[in-house]
């Protein structure tokens, strides 16, 4: 069993939420690069920095009730996410 599946429910749905997030800064779409879909405006990399859509995650989390998420707290999310 995984460290993933040892973790609290809470803790799990946390991380899958962030997981969805962090796809859609890096590629675009919240499932990934491959998954289809439009890209969200904001959230193209062809047309925007991974800085401006870093920025532009933690505005949207922040305004979604995630707490005051700043864009170091995305970019820091973002890493932990590559391992």
């Amino acid at each position: 069993m995984g460290l993933f599946e040892t973790a609290p429910a809470a803790a799990r749905e946390k991380a899958l939420a962030w997981l969805r997030h962090i796809r859609e800064v890096e590629y675009g779409r919240p499932g990934g690069a491959d998954s289809g879909g439009v890209v969200r405006a904001g959230y193209d990399p062809d047309r925007w920095t991974l800085a401006e859509r870093e920025r532009a995650k933690a505005a949207e989390l922040t305004a979604l009730g995630f707490g005051r998420v700043s864009d170091k707290t995305v970019h820091g999310m973002r890493l932990a996410y590559r391992g």
